[in-house]
């Protein structure tokens, strides 16, 4: 006796399948020889962080990514600050 869920559709209908990466993965968006990997990575916290709704490791993300970012080679620009502070 054949069991009508392992027999063929004739109708020719077939159940479209979305294949993703397993959770956990990181992103193929970024490659190793990027001029700026570690803002990369910190900018790859900040996505996971905001998925998952985790607002400390938001503020670490955003930290870590400014903190690379005040690390670079800039000219400083005149601090300008109030004399009564």
């Amino acid at each position: 006796m054949d069991l009508p869920f392992l027999k063929p559709r004739r109708d020719g209908a077939a159940l479209i399948v979305k294949n993703r990466k397993p959770d956990g993965t990181a992103p193929e968006s970024h490659s190793s020889d990027s001029e700026d990997p570690g803002l990369l990575l910190a900018a790859e916290d900040l996505c996971k962080a905001l998925k998952s709704e985790d607002y400390l490791a938001i503020a670490k993300a955003l930290r870590a990514a400014f903190e690379i970012a005040d690390s670079e080679p800039h000219a400083e620009g005149e601090h300008i600050e109030d004399e009564n502070e």
